[in-house]
């Protein structure tokens, strides 16, 4: 199983309609992990599907996205992972990333952001993502309903600021824990989904 994971990773991996190539930012020479700006990269990560993406923030914060499902599979501080001695080349088996730092949130529910029937589970298609110096965007379509979700570091490093754009729809969406906890989500005044996640008080 590990050896036709790393023939699907050394021919790209999965190719979604309309998704932007996944291009890694890499520091210069000497540089710590710690980045300054949004770095991306694929890899294979323990409780994640293989077409998990990597994302480091800046101030030290890491993401672990699952496209195919919307969701948010890990959040940690600390520095970007060292990737080098796990990337596949002719006769290496493909061993899992480990996180450097503090792992602050986790979550394996299937498709964990749902509109309406939050008991369902919605079809998610992922269509690419886009990023800026401090933040990346996601685009999907959950039940057919195009939506964006937007995240950022919160001031202060105390979390991360998760946004979702759900366009003119104002229809009730919930978020379904690993527990099965339905929580229904608000709005702010943008109309967008507030989904943060905060693990501690801002520095004053």
């Amino acid at each position: 199983m590990r050896n036709l994971f790393v023939l699907w990773f050394s021919l790209g991996g999965l190719v979604w309609a309309g998704a932007e190539p996944v291009v890694a930012l890499t520091l210069p020479p000497g540089a710590a992990d710690r980045t300054s700006r949004v770095r991306i990269e694929r890899f294979y990560l323990e409780g994640a599907g293989p077409s998990a993406l990597v994302v480091g923030l800046p101030g030290g914060v890491g993401l672990v996205l699952e496209p195919t499902a919307a969701a948010v599979r890990r959040v940690w501080t600390g520095d970007f992972p060292n990737l080098a001695p796990v990337r596949p080349g002719a006769g290496k088996l493909l061993d899992a990333v480990t996180l450097p730092g503090v792992v602050r949130f986790r979550d394996a529910e299937v498709a964990p952001v749902r509109p309406g029937d939050a008991r369902r589970v919605p079809t998610v298609l992922f269509q690419g993502y886009t990023w800026a110096e401090d933040r990346v965007a996601l685009r999907y379509r959950i039940d057919g309903q195009d939506v964006t979700d937007h995240l950022r570091v919160l001031p202060g490093g105390a979390g991360v600021e998760r946004r979702w754009d759900t366009g003119n729809d104002r229809s009730v969406w919930s978020h379904v824990s690993e527990a099965g906890e339905v929580r229904t989500l608000a709005r702010d005044e943008q109309g967008r989904l507030v989904l943060d996640l905060v693990w501690e008080r801002a520095a004053p």
